[in-house]
């Protein structure tokens, strides 16, 4: 059992014997703000490798701008076959374009295989 497990159980028990439970609840919440300052801390310095994708898997290409601003109607969606013949580009430049899109959390396919259709998130 490490210190901390120790502490607590000392701190209870004191806490279960006073009259007063302000001891307890002061080390209680000494412990909330310390985990919560180690969380901020996570969150502002990430590690190392936790964000290492490349520009180019964020970086959105003129045909992924078009497909979204398309998306931008209420009730439109789109399908695979619907971006290759708008342009001009093959079925799997257009799966890699929707996938990338989905990814990224812009677009929610809906069905499956040759079904399959995209609305805008």
């Amino acid at each position: 059992m490490d210190g901390r497990c120790r502490q607590l159980q000392r701190n209870h028990g004191r806490a279960l014997n006073a009259v007063s439970l302000t001891l307890w609840l002061e080390y209680f919440a000494q412990n909330i703000v310390r985990q919560l300052e180690g969380i901020v801390q996570s969150i502002n310095k990430p590690k190392s490798g936790t964000i290492d994708m490349k520009e180019s898997f964020w970086k959105l290409n003129e045909r992924q701008k078009s497909t979204l601003n398309y998306l931008d109607q209420p009730q439109t969606t789109i399908t695979n076959r619907q971006i290759q013949k708008k342009h001009k580009v093959s079925q799997i430049t257009a799966s890699r374009d929707l996938a990338q899109l989905t990814n990224l959390g812009f677009l929610l396919s809906h069905g499956k295989g040759r079904s399959v259709y995209y609305t805008k998130i």
